[in-house]
């Protein structure tokens, strides 16, 4: 089953388009492109003085994609969604994003994100966010992001260390030498 990111998960929270839980929000977006979005986001609401739950997600993204650090907008949105679907969408566009980086935060999110989401997922899209949960395991992470890719990317990889027979066994076993030799 092919994936379909979106395309720009940032113009999508600002449309009108449905929000699906089966989505992959975290695509990266350029620095300077980012910015521009962050700017864009904080202006609309300044002039319009909305702070709904899209508004504020494109805000999370593209904060994100600009500095890194969008905890603060994390926190601030946890403390305030409204149901589940609210909640689902947050833990899963958060570890998206932290996904991208391959940080180990991101299962921290994603799970309880598909635990709230599994029973309003149509039968199609619970089996593709499985089959994309169970690929992404594959991928070795680590407590410093990496390089931001994209879900096909990841997904690429994932699937190349999965037929070298799973990330336990692409994982160099340690021998207890502390140099650069493993």
């Amino acid at each position: 089953m092919q994936e379909t990111p979106l395309s720009d998960p940032v113009q999508h929270l600002l449309s009108e388009a449905p929000l699906s839980l089966a989505d992959w929000y975290g695509e990266p977006l350029a620095c300077a492109r980012a910015a521009e979005e962050l700017s864009r986001i904080r202006e609309l609401r300044r002039r319009t003085h909305q702070v709904g739950l899209r508004l504020v997600l494109a805000e999370l993204l593209a904060r994100y994609w600009s500095d890194g650090d969008a905890d603060m907008i994390y926190r601030s949105l946890a403390a305030t969604v409204r149901d589940e679907f609210e909640r689902a969408l947050l833990e899963f566009s958060y570890g998206q994003l932290l996904m991208a980086r391959r940080c180990k935060r991101a299962w921290s999110h994603l799970l309880p994100g598909f635990s709230l989401a599994a029973h309003r997922l149509a039968p199609a899209d619970y089996f593709r966010v499985l089959a994309r949960h169970q690929l992404l395991a594959q991928l070795p992470l680590s407590d410093t992001p990496a390089e931001p890719a994209g879900l096909r990317t990841l997904l690429s990889e994932a699937r190349i260390i999965q037929s070298l027979g799973g990330a336990e066994s692409w994982a160099p076993a340690s021998n207890g030498r502390q140099d650069t030799l493993g």
